[in-house]
């Protein structure tokens, strides 16, 4: 089977610019921006060029949930759904399992493999999920899985209006309440967004877990944006904290590292790797892409899960039990010219955390 090679499309994509999604204000006031436009601002300070409410083309504001009853998706409104808000006071302890995956925007074979790739964050009982490549083809297999249905928030029903592909949340609300879901504009010739979601643990009031996913600009060609992006990222990651609450912080997604010199630059703002907290060079070298397909480049450790330390907290905050990287295995029997057919271009990461 022939097929465009995928490093050919992905210089090709990097040419492409998402255009506007109108946003209303809490004044009631609306505007066009961007979720993913080509900005040409100067990144050199890291500015945050937007921070709003995320929202669809169909005014959807924080993603949505499956209604069983009239058996559609709805939008979802982080003000008056009670129900996720069970504030019981728990004493048990916070955990958090998270994986955050790139799915690849290939057409191959695509409803195969991102079925089977749902089906596999799903298996390591994934609380929170972070997708990044996400196109309509995927978004339409995510939002038909039954286990979704049941119990996932998802952050978008829909992709940016001619947007290309975008990235995507999905919470277990029996674990967490949405609180807020936001999308930060930043520098980038890619169309790349920060999307971010304050998850309140059920039970725990005075805590919330902010999630920040992002597919970072790619190639070495953007290595200075990158440097521009992970600083806004950790602005928008300290930003509005309320002192009465006890904040955890993550980051992931596709970092696009070229070097260790990005290493370097990722531990000097803060930001803790989980691959290193828990040693695992000792077990392998956490390479994520160039495993499972044949690539031009060599293999890489592109997705990346890190933590940054919240400012007055006053409670022990989540800490590394266990890193996993998933989605080695092939398809079936699925084959293509390039051999076996596998999930993804890249490997999915999977972390567990936890207060205890």
């Amino acid at each position: 089977m022939n097929r465009p090679n995928p490093s050919a499309v992905r210089r090709t994509l990097a040419t492409l610019r998402a255009v506007s999604m109108r946003v209303r204000y809490p004044d009631g006031s609306a505007k066009e921006f961007s979720a993913g436009r080509a900005t040409t601002e100067d990144p050199s300070n890291g500015t945050v060029l937007e921070n709003r409410p995320a929202e669809s083309p169909d005014g959807n504001i924080n993603g949505g949930l499956f209604d069983i009853a009239f058996n559609q998706w709805v939008p979802y409104d982080c003000h008056s759904t009670p129900r996720l808000l069970k504030n019981d006071h728990k004493t048990s302890p916070v955990t958090l399992s998270l994986t955050t995956w790139n799915v690849w925007f290939e057409p191959l074979f695509a409803k195969e493999r991102y079925a089977a790739l749902v089906e596999e964050a799903l298996a390591k009982n994934s609380s929170v999920m972070c997708f990044q490549e996400v196109t309509m083809a995927f978004l339409d297999v995510l939002l038909a899985n039954p286990t979704i249905r049941e119990k996932f928030w998802v952050s978008q029903l829909s992709i940016p209006p001619r947007s290309f592909y975008t990235c995507i949340i999905a919470a277990n609300i029996e674990n967490f309440a949405v609180i807020s879901h936001s999308c930060t504009e930043v520098y980038s010739k890619m169309g790349r967004c920060l999307w971010m979601a304050e998850l309140q643990p059920v039970g725990f009031p005075s805590r919330v877990v902010r999630v920040m996913t992002a597919h970072f600009e790619s190639l070495s060609s953007g290595f200075v944006t990158r440097e521009s992006q992970r600083q806004v990222a950790k602005t928008v990651l300290l930003k509005n904290l309320n002192s009465a609450i006890n904040y955890d912080l993550i980051l992931c997604g596709d970092f696009n590292t070229t070097d260790e010199r990005e290493d370097s630059q990722i531990s000097s703002l803060g930001f803790m790797d989980v691959f290193d907290v828990l040693n695992m060079k000792t077990v392998s070298e956490g390479h994520t892409f160039g495993i499972t397909w044949k690539s031009e480049f060599p293999p890489r450790r592109f997705d990346r899960i890190v933590l940054l330390s919240s400012p007055n907290q006053t409670v022990k905050g989540l800490v590394p039990r266990d890193y996993e990287e998933i989605g080695r295995s092939p398809i079936g029997e699925l084959t293509c010219s390039d051999g076996r057919v596998y999930p993804s271009d890249h490997l999915g990461v999977f972390v567990m955390l936890s207060d205890k």
